[in-house]
């Protein structure tokens, strides 16, 4: 009688924890982004903030001013980035908008022998682009304010990972229902899979802005030095990445009729730079943390779609614990 009542007491006991764990889930998810983003974040300069103890000895300080520092950089290089972007884009569509197509429309008038207005269908695609990138900038406005609560929510996670993440660790670790030697070994391959995806990110970005500042060189952008820096930081972004340097420059050539220079560094662009994230980020990894690039490369892609930008981390991370785990079911396989 004593066992049955004791297994019902388990098994109410699972059903509530279930429960209670689903509510969270769905309390939470708002806010999964900025969550995920500082716990990546703080990963990424916990060892800025252990060094920084022989300066600051009072924990609570040194994380306040470390926060303080990232958000000083990362808005400065920011408004950097977005002043030039929007500066070129200015020129590019004073280009666009002073471009004639009527020469060209005539020449294909000619061979097609009907008569064709490219001017046209041209200033009406501009105007569609035009109109969804109106609209974009119109949806971020009205997202300013949970944008701003999401900022909140990840500094303020990030100021105690900051201060107590050794100690939050040392509890996950002692809360995972695994013997020791397992949790320390999952814990140890996740630190493993973190350093190398985020070395990865910072090698390949690097290495974009190297080759992509060669292409500036040869086709004859200004400025290719400055313009070569910004590309390297925007390439560790996800989905346009250094795109959004060499791409608008491609265009403002073509559209002031340079088109050799322009079409070239286009498809420089688009072969080259861009294919250098997608083939030396996932080898870089796998050589890192022993995983084969096509598992790595998965969970890039993966994560992206799952997570947005943090799942660029997230997504090998999480395939990299998978493998962790399935070593460890094996191993336990074979001791049976």
């Amino acid at each position: 009688m004593d066992n049955l009542i004791s297994n019902y007491n388990r098994l109410f006991l699972f059903i509530f924890v279930v429960l209670v764990l689903i509510v969270s889930f769905f309390l939470i998810k708002p806010f999964i982004t900025p969550i995920l983003i500082a716990f990546v974040l703080s990963y990424t300069f916990y060892p800025l903030y252990t060094k920084s103890e022989r300066i600051i000895k009072n924990k609570s300080l040194r994380a306040f001013v470390l926060l303080f520092l990232i958000t000083l950089v990362v808005s400065a290089v920011s408004l950097l980035i977005l002043n030039m972007l929007i500066n070129e884009s200015v020129v590019l569509y004073r280009s666009i908008d002073n471009t004639d197509l009527g020469e060209i429309s005539n020449f294909v008038s000619s061979v097609v022998g009907e008569n064709i207005n490219l001017d046209f269908y041209y200033r009406d695609t501009v105007n569609i682009v035009l109109g969804m990138v109106i609209k974009s900038l119109s949806d971020l406005a009205l997202t300013l304010p949970q944008k701003a609560v999401n900022l909140f929510i990840m500094f303020f996670i990030m100021y105690y990972l900051f201060k107590e993440g050794e100690d939050l660790i040392e509890r996950f670790k002692e809360s995972l229902p695994l013997r020791k030697d397992h949790s320390d070994a999952i814990m140890s391959n996740l630190n493993e899979v973190m350093y190398a995806t985020i070395y990865g990110i910072i090698v390949t970005s690097v290495i974009q802005g190297l080759v992509g500042t060669l292409g500036l060189f040869v086709f004859r952008v200004d400025n290719p030095i400055v313009w070569g820096i910004i590309m390297t930081i925007a390439a560790m972004f996800p989905y346009f990445g250094a795109a959004l340097v060499w791409l608008p420059i491609a265009l403002i050539k073509i559209a002031n009729a340079d088109m050799f220079n322009g079409i070239g560094l286009l498809v420089y662009g688009a072969i080259v730079v861009s294919l250098i994230d997608n083939i030396i980020r996932p080898k870089i990894i796998s050589n890192k943390i022993r995983v084969h690039p096509i598992i790595v490369l998965l969970g890039i892609f993966g994560g992206i779609q799952l997570f947005g930008f943090v799942g660029l981390i997230l997504g090998p991370v999480l395939l990299g614990l998978l493998v962790a785990v399935i070593d460890i079911y094996n191993y336990e396989i074979k001791r049976a």
